[in-house]
């Protein structure tokens, strides 16, 4: 979720290819975070920016160990 937070889609991406998660919503997620990152390219300038914060999260089930999903 902090990769999320973060409105970076390389990263998110990233954070997908390294871990190989498996997130519910991982395609209109990223097509969010492109488009938040084509409407406001991060650089130095632009800190009044977008946000996202999650308001609310659930899961399917508990995650206790390596082999178990959400």
């Amino acid at each position: 979720m902090d990769v999320i937070t973060q409105l970076d889609h390389v990263m998110f991406r990233e954070y997908l290819d390294d871990t190989s998660n498996t997130i519910c919503g991982n395609h209109p997620i990223s097509v969010l975070l492109a488009a938040v990152n084509h409407l406001y390219p991060k650089d130095a300038q632009n800190r009044d920016g977008p946000r996202l914060r999650f308001v609310k999260y659930d899961q399917s089930s508990k995650v206790c160990s390596a082999k178990d999903s959400s």
